[in-house]
């Protein structure tokens, strides 16, 4: 597991609004079983809708940390502290599908990490996803690139 992000800025909240720079570390999870095949196909879907609607003048910077099997297996825990010190840090991250102990789900601090979205928003994004109770990584990319062809189409530039 990297123990330092890769270089890049933080994202920021200011009254009630994220800061996004054009170098953000985002955290991700890779997850366990598809996880790494869906992750490998879902960051190109990422990194190439950033370069095509800002030309390059964004890039995000990834910064792997475990949660699930493959932390259980590497470290013994489900999930590291500096898990989620990176995903309280950065503000936002994605994960890949885990595998979780018996009872579902893992917690801390009175949070849990379950489904692909926060418990408070599953219901929402029940409604606009494909999936009961959230959205995975690829679902997630492909929005993401119906956005990006969406906003192209709409300057008058060929998708």
């Amino acid at each position: 597991m990297p123990t330092t992000a890769p270089a890049g800025d933080t994202i920021t909240i200011s009254q009630g609004r994220l800061n996004v720079p054009d170098h953000p570390v985002i955290p991700f999870i890779e997850g366990d079983g598809t996880g790494p095949d869906i992750w490998r196909a879902s960051v190109r879907v990422f990194d190439a809708a950033v370069q095509k609607a800002y030309g390059g003048k964004r890039k995000i910077a990834w910064h792997e940390v475990l949660a699930g099997e493959k932390s259980f297996k590497q470290l013994n825990t489900w999930l590291p502290d500096e898990t989620v010190q990176a995903f309280d840090r950065y503000l936002v991250g994605i994960k890949g599908p885990l595998t979780t102990p018996v009872g579902g789900g893992i917690s801390w601090e009175g949070r849990r990490l379950v489904s692909d979205v926060d418990e408070s928003v599953a219901e929402v994004a029940g409604w606009v996803t494909p999936r009961l109770g959230g959205v995975g990584p690829t679902t997630v990319a492909m929005l993401l690139r119906n956005a990006v062809d969406a906003a192209a189409r709409r300057r008058g530039l060929e998708v």
